[in-house]
């Protein structure tokens, strides 16, 4: 999707998905009700603001990790032992999720399409330049706790 924040990217893909943008705004406003339920109380009008702007990615990654199947869930977490910021390439993925790589490859880019994943520089192997992705540092953190 490009430069777009990305709690917009999350809600763009869900909407290519076929999610009505008037249910993803119910369900965004949901959540972001419930995660606010959870801050501690008391912050100054400043701070509340900062609040309501984190509650309102938290929940944009929440809603769109609650819309993945299970395994691919599971597949998604396992991203959260990689290096955050470097490139991750099909045969990484495959090694990590015990697959071959060109099914890793197809988990990758639809993880890509619903803007879980961003595309990143090419990474070098033994045999020549192969395209990889990364995960933003917020997602990377979704991905490493626990569901």
């Amino acid at each position: 999707m490009g430069r777009l924040p990305l709690a917009v990217e999350l809600v763009a893909a869900q909407a290519a998905d076929g999610h009505r943008l008037e249910d993803l705004r119910d369900d965004l406003r949901q959540e972001v009700a419930r995660l606010e339920t959870l801050d501690l109380p008391g912050a100054d009008e400043v701070e509340s603001e900062r609040k309501r702007k984190r509650c309102s990615l938290r929940a944009s990654v929440n809603l769109s990790l609650d819309r993945l199947k299970p395994e691919r869930l599971g597949r998604f977490a396992w991203l959260g032992v990689t290096p955050g910021r470097r490139g991750l390439h099909a045969r990484m993925a495959a090694t990590l999720w015990r697959m071959d790589e060109r099914k890793a490859w197809d988990e990758l880019r639809l993880l890509r399409d619903k803007a879980l994943l961003l595309n990143a520089p090419e990474v070098r192997t033994a045999e020549k330049p192969v395209p990889a992705f990364r995960l933003h540092y917020v997602l990377h953190d979704a991905a490493r706790k626990p569901a």
